[in-house]
């Protein structure tokens, strides 16, 4: 004879804290993408001669909401003179505008490209990553 036995609860128990602590691993690469984006845009500013070095240095506001498996992670520069310093001024509609733009100083998305092969290689590790029991 054969007998099969199981028991739901742990079995859905098991299924959640393995689910868990993969979304826990995912969390922790999200954070350390926006933390060094942050500090790597914060010495871009500093190191290129950024005018409003700073104003810009100081109006990085970062937001992170985390709830039963969901977040949502944001960093941004509040600073009105964040674009003209990230982009410069020379556009053709711009520069009839001031006749003369200025030179950009990239210090946002470098950083952010910078980052986002350590998150593509820290989430994957986050998923494959074997949990210990």
């Amino acid at each position: 004879s054969f007998k099969f036995k199981h028991n739901a609860d742990k079995i859905s128990i098991d299924l959640s804290k393995y689910v868990g602590r993969k979304i826990i691993a995912v969390e922790s690469a999200i954070d350390k993408f926006i933390k060094n984006t942050e500090a790597d845009a914060k010495r871009n500013i500093s190191s290129n001669g950024s005018i409003y070095e700073s104003k810009l240095i100081n109006s990085f506001k970062k937001k992170v909401v985390k709830s039963k498996g969901k977040g949502e992670w944001s960093l941004k520069v509040d600073a009105v003179q964040g674009a003209f310093v990230e982009f410069g001024t020379k556009g053709t509609v711009i520069k009839s505008i001031l006749n003369k733009g200025t030179k950009a100083y990239p210090f946002f998305f470098p950083a952010v490209f910078k980052n986002k092969l350590i998150l593509r290689k820290d989430l994957r590790r986050a998923i494959k990553k074997r949990n210990k029991r």
